[in-house]
């Protein structure tokens, strides 16, 4: 049955079908069938309902351990909701916050502000970091040992936490540009994508160069779970998935936004959120590929995405809205 099926799709049936799953060239016909109907399987089964609808404007957002949901509008500080969403009255972190990391191990948070970073201790401990960086994008190590500043520039300073001390400089690939560093999970590799530019790999550890990933002009950028795989949010609409041992590109998707701003993998890595502007907030299948579906923002731009950490709410925040909604299986 899938052979006659294949037989009726024809040459550009097949070609529009790897669009649409994201598949490179090298993928089978035969798989691509199968693909596409696990997909389907995995559409018709997914519950995906609005839980929170919120008028509220917002830059960053990410998940803590703890259940909260940290929230970062431009020009304020990081502040605070917790679990029926409702504003911590007496949590928030800085002013004129321009980004914020929190540690995987829950041992240290920091943010920018202007031209400082502010490391916050579980002991509430902090050391504040100078740096020649206007307003940068910082990112921690898992462990919370290394200090990644991004920005407008070249180059991303690696630091260390214990005393703050400069380690290294890391040089991106192509002009001058917006970096955004991140770290994998397990900590082995740095990526550092470039606004005008393409993205590095590097090893964490020693700075060594491991990959150029040959494509240009990216926003944010997500390490899976497993930190096997990288998303790279593109200018041109399009989010790739990168084989991080080989620097290979395993799929590409056509988000329909005009660009993404920002990609979230899930817990199990089974799905990927991508958002951006004028486009909507798309639930991607990451076992057979494709979209799983497409929720309404309500705004123009969605700057932010991430999900919670048992994998069964996404957040979406941009401007003017701030919107969750609940996963199901």
């Amino acid at each position: 049955q899938g052979r006659q099926r294949l037989r009726e799709l024809g040459a550009d049936g097949i070609a529009a079908l790897r669009r649409i799953i994201g598949a490179p060239e090298d993928v089978a016909p035969q798989e691509l069938f199968v693909r596409a109907t696990g997909l389907a399987r995995q559409r018709r089964r997914a519950r995906i309902e609005m839980v929170h609808d919120v008028g509220a404007e917002a830059w960053r957002v990410r998940w803590w351990h703890d259940g909260t949901l940290a929230i970062l509008n431009r020009g304020g500080p990081v502040r605070f909701r917790d679990e029926a969403f409702e504003w911590i009255e007496d949590r928030e972190l800085g002013s004129d916050v321009s980004s914020f990391a929190h540690s995987e191990n829950q041992k240290l948070t920091a943010f920018a502000q202007n031209k400082t970073v502010t490391l916050c201790r579980a002991d509430g401990s902090r050391h504040v970091l100078r740096t020649k960086i206007d307003r940068p994008f910082i990112a921690l190590s898992p462990d919370g040992a290394l200090l990644a500043l991004g920005g407008y520039g070249r180059d991303v300073h690696i630091h260390g936490t214990s005393d703050g001390k400069w380690i290294r400089m890391d040089r991106s690939q192509g002009t001058v540009g917006a970096l955004t560093p991140v770290f994998s999970p397990d900590g082995k590799t740095l990526a550092i994508g470039n606004r005008n530019g393409v993205t590095k790999l590097f090893d964490a550890k020693s700075g060594n160069v491991l990959h150029v990933l040959e494509r240009q002009q990216t926003h944010q950028l997500a390490f899976s779970p497993s930190s096997r795989e990288l998303a790279v949010a593109y200018v041109d609409g399009k989010i790739g998935i990168w084989d991080v041992e080989t620097g290979k590109l395993g799929r590409l998707f056509d988000s329909k936004a005009k660009e993404v701003f920002c990609v979230a993998w899930s817990k199990d890595a089974e799905l990927l959120a991508s958002g951006g502007h004028d486009g909507p907030v798309v639930v991607w299948s990451m076992r057979y590929g494709g979209s799983i579906r497409e929720l309404d923002p309500d705004s123009e731009r969605v700057w932010s995405l991430a999900f919670d950490p048992e994998g069964r709410r996404l957040v979406a925040v941009g401007r003017g809205r701030t919107r969750i909604w609940s996963i199901g299986p």
